[in-house]
């Protein structure tokens, strides 16, 4: 009987630690195909990004030489400038040198169509934002003043004198004016609606941050790692949960 247990007690011993043995080389080989799968989709993201960024400096550098260009070219404009900011005829000489320069290296980038199309597409994304930007301040000061209590509240907060509000005022008033011409534009409206939706968050990306979670897929990690970002800590205790359990 000693014998037969003595057996049993074995081959328990011998299978768990082959099971053991089984399991870590399995789990390491799960975390290395991880470990590599995350690696490379950090350099994917990491190229991406030195594109994007490569490509924003590009575009920046057309703006730059193209506004150089038109204001040495825009007699009027010149002439403001060099009023306002007291230019001596030597430095309008240098400016002009500078755009004349400009002007060869515009070209030579401007010879790039690929660049040039993908920077129109670039500079109407960053036109939009700007404009987007501008109806919710403007939106943001007519909200203000159209409420009395939050009105009330900026008045005590910063010491507003009379003067001060009612020159708030007059900026909200010229604001609306400027509000409703902007608004009249549905093609405007509906697209800063997308761009704040865009920046929103998903449920879809809030799905794939859990699957993340649950799988430590780097992939889907890397897609959603800024709306993991925005979870509560109460709610990303709550999936962590839900996944361990």
């Amino acid at each position: 009987m000693h014998s037969i247990y003595l057996s049993v007690s074995t081959l328990l011993i011998c299978f768990c630690t082959t099971y053991a043995a089984f399991i870590g080389t399995d789990h390491a080989a799960i975390n290395q195909k991880r470990h590599d799968h995350s690696n490379h989709t950090h350099a994917g993201l990491a190229h991406m990004h030195h594109n994007q960024t490569t490509l924003d400096r590009e575009c920046a550098k057309i703006r730059e030489l193209t506004a150089l260009t038109d204001l040495v070219n825009n007699a009027t404009k010149l002439q403001e400038l060099e009023t306002k900011d007291h230019l001596s005829a030597a430095q309008v000489a240098e400016l002009k040198d500078k755009a004349s320069n400009a002007t060869t290296k515009l070209t030579t980038l401007k010879a790039n169509s690929t660049l040039v199309a993908d920077c129109a597409v670039v500079d109407a994304k960053l036109r939009l934002e700007e404009q987007c930007a501008h109806i919710a301040r403007l939106t943001a000061l007519t909200d203000l003043v159209n409420n009395a209590t939050k009105l009330s509240e900026l008045e005590t907060k910063k010491n507003l004198t009379a003067e001060e509000i009612a020159k708030l005022k007059e900026k909200a008033a010229n604001a609306t004016v400027r509000l409703t011409e902007m608004e009249k534009n549905t093609t405007l409206v509906d697209s800063c609606a997308s761009l704040k939706a865009s920046r929103s968050y998903s449920t879809a990306t809030f799905t794939a941050a859990v699957a993340a979670v649950a799988t430590g897929n780097g992939a889907v990690l890397g897609v959603a790692r800024n709306s993991v970002a925005t979870i509560t800590g109460s709610v990303m205790l709550a999936i962590l949960f839900a996944v361990l359990l």
